[in-house]
């Protein structure tokens, strides 16, 4: 949204705007939610490593020790190749850059290694030290700071418990990487094909102060390709797009930084998640990481080939893999000393670009393809999210430490679980904070759950008494804690179930990873039978390995399944607002009153909100198949169910695929699992007043005039919304990370974080709330 000469952007976490300096084509980000944008000057050395919090702290991460000590302890360069993975030609390159003897055993102060590091950057290299320990500076002007964006430890911890990222790479059909197979070495040296650290001075004098919490950022001028712009970028990435990416980078960067340090302190975290922590999985697993971090630091942003951005509707970004003709890998795409991400015009559209869940998952997950991850199917089904992921590291571990979506979560829970207050140990392993009940609701199956605390990342699953999957999973993300003095539930839906089937509901709480199984019966014969209620028993305990029961899911294999003549829509699609959900699409299932004519399936994603009723696609007595009032009154019809022939699912839909491999099977034998973000029942007790006491100046998303029996979902009960074009802004990391497109919410989860919804500054704002200097415009 451009205002005079001033455009505005949305960064990677705050709201920021951009303000383009005509003269130099440099842009100003400057942070209106929790950036500082004091004038500051550049720190000294000495002020920058004399924090001995920050030094015992990262001295202890370093020595890869599970604690800090009181006094700042002593440091060997062998140490740092230890934590590093420096090869022993680069440890003397740095340690005579720095000034340091080159003896690997000798030892010297942490305090002197973070001094050498960052004396070395700024004065040997000319690089800036931004005024705060544990802070980035996203924008300089002269030598003064103007914009602050934290990136400490312990802020990483309150990042990652503000957000849900089960909702990130849903779409399997998305296939974000590009395989190129060619002869590109005779002599194949690693097994694994994952390339070498190796580290010039600079590389590992940064890597150094970013671990002491200092990050340094590069000369405001410079003909350097690694030192001249974090990220780079192609010739056809316009001038908005690159300040999105000048946000986003940095701070992935550090998110996987604070992740690395953790891996040492969590074992237990990382076998769960990977299947194996002995010694050489460990190491590779850090290697990795180390690679992911270095991707990020020196990374290349560029257009992905319409080809392929066109032909994959749901691809949002991708990493070209070049491998041996054997299927060895060997490296990602890279522009000279770049690390090249293609990403799709699809990312940079609202849905994905401006939520925080979107930006870690999917550039940390692409991150590590250029390290030799895969998307490997596991028995048959995506690699993708967090259920598939401890699956697979609990039935094949070696896949499981290849794969990309498993380095995502690690990530995330080594950040989350790192923190105490993100921890609860629970008093039973067969009581969890969520139980399910299922519901006979006229010819379906009512499918609700009531949590007793917040519970992350609720998925949803189907499957036969065979333990094969009937549909893909429901994501609903984040649930706020029911009132359970009050009989509250949250309802997942209603869906017309066979007896027999297993419906499986999991979760994680407190860092403990959750599930509950409950098995549908026959309906009782007893109007007010008292419905059996299923409590949810622990997987995982992700901090506390004494007491994990280190259980396998009680879930199944993703087999095609036999579909038959006709396709249940709701049974395959997920629902958010009014609309179902499939694959990037929406849609419309409508039904006729009278049942004369078959069910409609309408894809009405580039339609107007206005034009999407029933109404108006299907003339004269046509209803959304879930329409309240004719739920009620039509039950024998509108049953829940909205079937449509298999023809007509195939004609509307991009996302069928055949199966293949040992699961090949035959049409109308086909595979529907794509996963589904869908959301929870609107609650009428939601008032205007509820979001404006949680952020004054909210409302509901939808009014009374709007509803005419149409139920509307919403995903982790984002039932809120400031005004369109205003945002969401606050000090609290919540009122970022925890918010939808800048502007929907959960009342509950900022009720108090002193969040409140702002318009869009204009330019004549400008200048006074961001304090620019006079000759900054000229």
């Amino acid at each position: 949204m451009k205002v005079g000469n001033f455009c505005f952007i949305v960064a990677f976490l705050p709201l920021v705007l951009c303000l383009r300096e005509m003269n130099i084509g440099m842009s100003l980000d400057l942070n209106l939610s929790y950036g500082k944008t004091s004038r500051s000057s550049e720190k000294s050395v000495a002020a920058a490593c004399k924090d001995v919090a920050i030094l015992t702290d990262s001295c202890a991460r370093l020595k890869m020790n599970d604690g800090a000590s009181s006094v700042i302890p002593g440091i060997s360069l062998q140490e740092v190749a230890d934590y590093f993975l420096v090869e022993a030609t680069d440890l003397d390159n740095f340690a005579a850059a720095m000034g340091l003897r080159s003896s690997s055993s000798l030892v010297f102060g942490c305090d002197a290694l973070c001094a050498k590091s960052v004396e070395y950057l700024q004065h040997g290299r000319g690089w800036l030290i931004p005024p705060e320990s544990g802070q980035i500076c996203t924008h300089w002007h002269n030598h003064s700071c103007m914009a602050l964006e934290p990136a400490s430890f312990t802020f990483m911890g309150k990042l990652a418990e503000a957000m849900d990222i089960s909702g990130a790479n849903n779409m399997d059909d998305r296939e974000p990487v590009v395989e190129k197979k060619e002869e590109l070495s005779k002599n194949v040296g690693n097994s694994n094909g994952t390339p070498d650290m190796r580290y010039s001075p600079l590389q590992l004098a940064l890597a150094v102060a970013n671990l002491f919490q200092v990050f340094p950022s590069p000369p405001l001028s410079s003909a350097s390709l690694l030192e001249g712009k974090p990220p780079d970028f192609g010739d056809e990435v316009t001038i908005d797009d690159r300040s999105h990416w000048q946000e986003i980078v940095p701070l992935s960067e550090s998110w996987i930084g604070s992740a690395l340090s953790e891996v040492p302190r969590n074992l237990h975290l990382v076998k769960i998640i990977m299947g194996r922590d002995d010694n050489s999985t460990i190491r590779e697993i850090r290697k990795i990481l180390l690679g992911m971090q270095r991707t990020l630091g020196e990374v290349k942003i560029r257009t992905g080939e319409a080809t392929l951005c066109q032909t994959h509707s749901d691809m949002l970004a991708y990493v070209t893999q070049f491998t041996e003709v054997d299927g060895t890998f060997r490296h990602g795409e890279q522009d000279g000393e770049r690390y090249v991400i293609r990403v799709c015009p699809q990312f940079m559209g609202e849905d994905f670009i401006e939520d925080p869940t979107y930006r870690y998952g999917t550039l940390v997950h692409e991150a590590s393809h250029h390290w030799g991850t895969k998307d490997n199917e596991f028995q048959g089904g995506s690699p993708y999210g967090l259920m598939q992921s401890l699956l697979m590291a609990k039935g094949d571990p070696v896949k499981a430490s290849r794969n990309a979506d498993n380095f995502m979560w690690l990530v995330y829970f080594l950040n989350l679980c790192s923190s105490e207050e993100n921890v609860v140990v629970p008093t039973t392993d067969t009581e969890g904070p969520c139980k399910l009940q299922l519901k006979h609701e006229a010819t379906n199956i009512k499918v609700r759950i009531q949590c007793k605390t917040e519970a992350r990342g609720v998925t949803l699953n189907f499957m036969d008494k065979d333990k094969v999957y009937l549909a893909g999973e429901k994501k609903f993300g984040t649930l706020q804690a029911d009132d359970v003095t009050r009989g509250e539930w949250s309802a997942l839906g209603s869906f017309s179930l066979a007896v027999g089937t297993r419906v499986h509901v999991f979760y994680e709480s407190g860092c403990n990873i959750w599930e509950a199984l409950a098995i549908v019966e026959k309906k009782p014969t007893t109007a007010h039978a008292v419905k059996p209620v299923t409590p949810s028993k622990m997987l995982h305990s992700l901090a506390d390995a004494r007491r994990d029961p280190n259980r396998l899911p009680e879930s199944g294999i993703w087999l095609p399944v036999d579909i038959g003549a006709e396709v249940d829509v709701p049974l395959h699609f997920g629902i958010v607002s009014d609309v179902l959900t499939f694959s990037g699409k929406e849609y419309k299932c409508c039904k006729r009153h009278d049942a004369t004519e078959a069910n409609k399936l309408v894809d009405v994603t580039t339609m107007e909100s206005s034009k999407r009723g029933c109404g108006d696609l299907g003339g004269s007595g046509w209803h959304s198949y879930n329409n309240k009032v004719f739920t009620f009154f039509y039950s024998a019809i509108f049953d829940g169910t909205c079937k449509v022939s298999f023809e007509e699912f195939k004609n509307k839909t991009v996302a069928v695929r055949k199966a293949s491999g040992k699961f090949k099977a035959p049409l109308p034998q086909i595979s529907l699992h794509t996963a589904v973000v869908t959301g929870v029942p609107f609650s009428f007790e939601i008032t205007d007043a509820t979001c404006h006491s949680s952020v004054p100046g909210a409302k509901r998303r939808i009014d009374k005039s709007a509803i005419s029996g149409t139920a509307f979902h919403f995903f982790s009960e984002m039932a809120c919304a400031c005004d369109e074009g205003n945002y969401v802004a606050g000090q609290d990391v919540h009122c970022t990370a925890s918010v939808e497109h800048l502007r929907f919410f959960n009342s509950v989860a900022l009720v108090g974080r002193g969040c409140e919804c702002q318009e869009l500054y204009s330019d004549s704002d400008l200048r006074e709330v961001v304090r620019v200097p006079p000759d900054f415009l000229q």
